[in-house]
């Protein structure tokens, strides 16, 4: 799916949250998608939302500040996949080609 895509962007807030993720599984599963992060981690590009910038947006208290510092860097050029419905919404807001729903694929 994200083949076609010249580079992902990550936050270390999504980052840390597949970590902790993937941390709750248990060896050598747990190993294996660490390390798997590991090196999507490595050919990743990734961009700091400031935890102050993305509190500012009105969007903090429904989405969190994860979601909300995606929210703060959604563009055309730099759509956002996710399959969290609710930023899915909140981003097609913004402009209705900058997100991709997983979902909408996954049955495919």
């Amino acid at each position: 799916m994200v083949e076609p895509f010249k580079r992902i962007l990550v936050t270390p807030n999504t980052l840390t949250e597949a970590s902790n993720l993937l941390g709750q599984h248990r060896d050598p599963e747990k190993s294996q998608l660490l390390e798997t992060l590991r090196i999507f981690i490595d050919e990743s590009c990734e961009i700091v939302v400031a935890s102050a910038e993305a509190a500012k947006h009105r969007a903090i208290a429904r989405l969190g500040l994860t979601d909300t510092a995606l929210l703060c860097r959604v563009t055309r050029k730099t759509p956002l996949f996710t399959v969290d419905l609710e930023l899915y919404l909140a981003a097609s807001m913004v402009d209705p080609y900058s997100a991709i729903n997983y979902r909408h694929f996954q049955d495919r």
